[in-house]
């Protein structure tokens, strides 16, 4: 386990509180409450995040609909969709050693099984697999 990077993933988490991403654009959630993220193993609070209401859950649902029925996503052609899904498989395989460092602390998972918890993306990659 390399400290270090441990340490920076903190690093990132005292950045709080975190906002919640909806429709492209971060937001504070529409109360401006927050929920304490505590780490199973210590007890120590590791950052604080947005408290999602009724009304984020309903901005969050109804852009996603207006995005899909408007056709930004719907009306792609396949390849454009399998262009932008392997962007993101793209960036979870970058950042896989950090989304394990993270789910350890937020769950008190031994980093080697959330390491062994990763996504598999490389499907997505395999040029059969057009969304």
């Amino acid at each position: 386990m390399k400290r270090a990077r441990l340490d920076s993933v903190r690093e990132i988490l005292q950045g709080s509180p975190l906002p919640m991403f909806i429709n492209g654009e971060w937001h504070q959630g529409a109360k401006g409450e927050y929920l304490d993220v505590i780490d199973p193993a210590s007890g120590e609070t590791l950052c604080a995040i947005s408290a999602g209401t009724e009304v984020d859950v309903d901005l969050a649902v109804s852009t996603a609909s207006e995005a899909f029925h408007d056709g930004r996503w719907s009306q792609l052609r396949p390849d454009e969709r399998a262009k932008a899904l392997h962007a993101w498989a793209n960036l979870v395989e970058r950042d896989q050693e950090l989304l394990s460092e993270l789910e350890s602390l937020q769950t008190g998972k031994p980093i080697k099984e959330a390491r062994a918890a990763r996504v598999e993306t490389n499907p997505i990659h395999s040029p059969g697999n057009v969304c």
